[in-house]
């Protein structure tokens, strides 16, 4: 619920809460259509609950999908006067003003709830935040600003910075974190993935995202020392 909570569009929150409360006035429009919608979604979001070993909100994509087709009960009806057509104007208007104004920062998307993208990193983490989606736009930084110092440490060793034209070691989770929790940080710049900063922003306050200089694609924090 939390994860649907902020990583949803505010647009489709509102939608949501007044199809539930259109539902409790008007009933069902269509009895077996939406029970069938709202039996689905709640039977998914069950069995994804009870099941579910990860935390990425992909896993609720079927949810969305079956939400944007139900909560459209209230179209018909919010069109019957004039104030609703301009309401309807206003969350299809601030709907696809998200979805520009994310791109292409999908993955990292959390609404303007809990502040926009850059606070997604204290509700949640691991695909949710970064799946290694920005390490092109990392390479990019490191070219445009001419850094040759630079701690590149991505979400996994797998993510081949090599071929974005960066020479760095590759490390796994654990030497990533014993390079953050040391006491002792050699001079240069680190850019670090949003899923480790998680981890160690409560550990070392240095690697607070509050501390660092630059943000890249809302996946990456450039941290100098």
């Amino acid at each position: 619920m939390l994860a649907f909570s902020v990583k949803a569009t505010v647009p489709l929150l509102l939608a949501t809460a007044l199809a539930l409360i259109h539902t409790c006035i008007k009933r069902f429009l269509d009895s077996w259509g939406e029970m069938l919608l709202l039996a689905g979604i709640a039977s998914y979001w069950f069995a994804l609950a009870i099941g579910a070993d990860d935390l990425g909100v992909r896993y609720l994509m079927p949810v969305f999908l079956m939400l944007f087709v139900w909560v459209s009960r209230i179209a018909v009806e919010m069109n019957k006067k004039t104030v609703g057509v301009l309401f309807n104007i206003v969350l299809v208007g601030w709907q696809a003003h998200a979805a520009l104004g994310a791109f292409p920062n999908y993955i990292s998307y959390f609404n303007e709830i809990i502040g926009g993208s850059k606070s997604g990193i204290y509700y949640l983490d691991d695909s949710n935040v970064d799946w290694g989606q920005g390490m092109k736009q990392a390479a990019e930084y490191v070219h445009a600003h001419n850094l040759q110092m630079v701690e590149l440490l991505p979400f996994s060793q797998y993510e081949s910075p090599r071929y974005y034209g960066i020479n760095r070691p590759l490390r796994d989770d654990l030497d990533t974190y014993r390079m953050m929790i040391s006491s002792e940080h050699h001079a240069g710049t680190y850019i670090v993935s949003a899923h480790h900063l998680t981890r160690m922003m409560y550990i070392r306050p240095e690697w607070n995202p509050r501390n660092a200089v630059d943000c890249i694609g809302d996946s990456f924090w450039v941290f100098r020392f």
